[in-house]
C-alpha cells in the first residue's frame, strides 16, 4: 500500500484520526499469505444453516 507523502506528514504531527471500516480486516494475511478473516461470501456460507441428513430416497 502506498501512503501519500501528506498523509505521512500529518501522521507525524499528530493530525491524524483513523477511520477504520468494514473491509479493513480483509488485508490481515496469515504467514502463509493467505486472508486470516473470512470474507462476506465465506460469511454469509458459514452463518448458513445444516441441511438435515434426510438419508436415502425411500422406495415407492
Amino acid at each position: 500500500m502506498v501512503i501519500p507523502d501528506d498523509s505521512r506528514r500529518a501522521r507525524a504531527a499528530g493530525r491524524v484520526v483513523p477511520l477504520v471500516g468494514a473491509g479493513v480486516s480483509m488485508t490481515v494475511a496469515g504467514p502463509d499469505g493467505r486472508p486470516v478473516f473470512p470474507g462476506g461470501p465465506q460469511r454469509l456460507e458459514s452463518a448458513r444453516p445444516a441441511e438435515p441428513d434426510l438419508g436415502p430416497p425411500a422406495l415407492q
